[in-house]
């Protein structure tokens, strides 16, 4: 812990001079020491000078065999006379109570849960529910059958060990049905750690469980949230927490937005044939709902009610009229957000941006549901766009994602940017901006254009894992990560000599040099 004069990527500073080379080389001296980097709480920056010149210089490493000891906790305190702000550090075992309730598909395989979830079309009537009321009425099921049936699995496990230990010391007599349950309970927890740790990559041969407890405990280190500062004081009683959290949201998805709506006849759309028209605004049918369901991943990880997919199969049946009346009324809203800018452009709103000589312009480019906006800067576009998008999703019933978006401005002061995102509620976004995953406008043979492919490789294979796999899991994890990340970038791009070079984090993976990485 302390001031390295060093920062490990371009987002760290702000109104300063980054080098690539100099975060390149204090990237390798953490991974090759074998260190875990603690985030320090928001703000992240420890250093501060004049013109807003802001640094994130100061840094706290353990070692990563420390990390599923301990729940670690660093925050930022008020700056004084100095230019760094202190850092208080130190580790927390705090109980938030109760946690969200998730049903796992390694549940769907005991026949008494089954059972008890077929049993739910005999007592109610699925057409008679709604979808929400169908969920609730699963998640009763699971959560009754994981208290009184499943129980505590780690007490259980314990408990059905002692027996095996007596029974192999010939305490009491053999019992084939103890060996069988102890197996049945290793499978279950085999499978919480695995969903918990969101390995996809892994194929459910090998069982390191050392290796997704560790994984588990980084991502609950990262998402954690220990205390927030109100009124310029710090809150770590958990009950005070939770109640800031619920009253901001409730405030803030309560509020009234000042906003003047588009009537939706007042747009111009362009008209297509009636032939076309019906064919695209045909409802989905059965069918090819039950199929979409059917051909979908088991193993996502569960949504905030708590069940995936693979639940979702399991109880098709009980689910399947609600479910099917949720999408029919998801279909009968349109996409109007293309036609609203055009109308606002129209009247005024904003303006778009020329190409050339003017004879180009344009004010947005859409894919999928990323969308991309282009306007000029002042103040009075910016709450137009905010007006719009909030007004479409009063329309649409379709929710903004305002904290994912990024603002990315040319030529503009940084506290002009700052006003503008905080306006909309979004990021700063760094250069070079990446639309489809791929930065544009950047020479293919420039090593910078594979910055962010190389970086997820390293992300991916890095020396932390390869301490903690198996030759034959190491081999998997390097199959999916070399063979699918650059076929996207292989679309676009010819790969140059400089980056075929990176073969090195391979082979240093595999074998876990000790220069890995470089």
């Amino acid at each position: 812990m302390g001031d390295f004069n060093s920062v490990r990527e371009e987002s760290d500073r702000i109104n300063c001079l980054h080098s690539d080379s100099d975060s390149e080389v204090f990237n390798d001296f953490i991974n090759n020491n074998g260190m875990i980097h603690i985030k320090i709480q928001s703000p992240h920056y420890t250093w501060f000078g004049p013109k807003s010149k802001r640094s994130t210089l100061d840094w706290i490493f353990i070692n990563k065999a420390w990390m599923g000891d301990y729940t670690w906790n660093a925050r930022l305190l008020n700056r004084k006379n100095s230019d760094h702000g202190a850092i208080w550090f130190g580790t927390t075992k705090i109980n938030w109570g109760p946690k969200p309730f998730k049903l796992y598909n390694s549940w769907l395989d005991e026949q008494t849960l089954s059972e008890m979830i077929s049993n739910l079309s005999n007592n109610i009537d699925p057409i008679n529910i709604n979808l929400r009321q169908a969920i609730k009425e699963i998640r009763t099921v699971g959560k009754w059958w994981n208290k009184n049936v499943l129980g505590n699995l780690d007490e259980t496990i314990t408990i059905k060990e002692e027996e095996m230990q007596k029974i192999d010391n010939g305490t009491i007599p053999m019992n084939t049905t103890t060996r069988m349950e102890l197996q049945n309970l290793y499978h279950h927890r085999d499978h919480m750690i695995w969903k918990k740790s969101r390995a996809l990559w892994h194929a459910g041969g090998d069982k390191n469980m050392k290796y997704f407890h560790q994984v588990v405990n980084r991502k609950r280190q990262r998402n954690i949230i220990f205390d927030l500062m109100q009124n310029n004081h710090w809150i770590d009683d958990p009950t005070q927490v939770k109640s800031i959290l619920y009253d901001h949201f409730k405030n803030f998805l309560n509020r009234n937005h000042d906003i003047h709506t588009f009537r939706i006849d007042t747009l111009e759309i362009n008209t297509i044939s009636n032939s076309l028209k019906n064919s695209l605004e045909c409802n989905f049918n059965e069918e090819e709902i039950s199929i979409a369901l059917k051909e979908s991943d088991s193993n996502k990880a569960p949504g905030p009610d708590g069940l995936n997919a693979g639940c979702l199969k399991c109880c098709w049946s009980f689910i399947k009229p609600g479910f099917i009346k949720m999408i029919k009324t998801f279909h009968q809203t349109g996409q109007i957000l293309h036609h609203m800018i055009l109308k606002a452009k129209e009247l005024g709103k904003f303006e778009g941006i020329q190409i050339g000589q003017g004879s180009i312009s344009f004010t947005h480019l859409q894919f999928a549901n990323d969308t991309l906006l282009f306007i000029n800067g002042d103040d009075k576009s910016i709450s137009s766009i905010k007006r719009i998008l909030l007004t479409f999703q009063l329309l649409s019933g379709l929710k903004i994602n305002f904290h994912k978006s990024e603002l990315f401005a040319v030529n503009y002061h940084s506290q002009q940017q700052v006003e503008w995102a905080t306006t909309l509620s979004c990021k700063i976004g760094m250069w070079p901006i990446k639309y489809l995953g791929v930065p544009p406008g950047i020479s293919q043979s420039n090593i910078k254009l594979w910055e962010p492919l190389i970086k997820r490789f390293q992300n991916n294979l890095n020396d932390w894992a390869s301490n903690h796999l198996n030759m034959a899991s190491k081999l998997v994890l390097m199959k999916a990560t070399l063979d699918s990340l650059p076929i996207y970038w292989f679309n676009f791009f010819k790969m140059p000599a400089g980056v075929r070079k990176k073969n090195s984090i391979r082979n240093s993976f595999l074998w876990g040099s000790e220069d890995a990485f470089n």
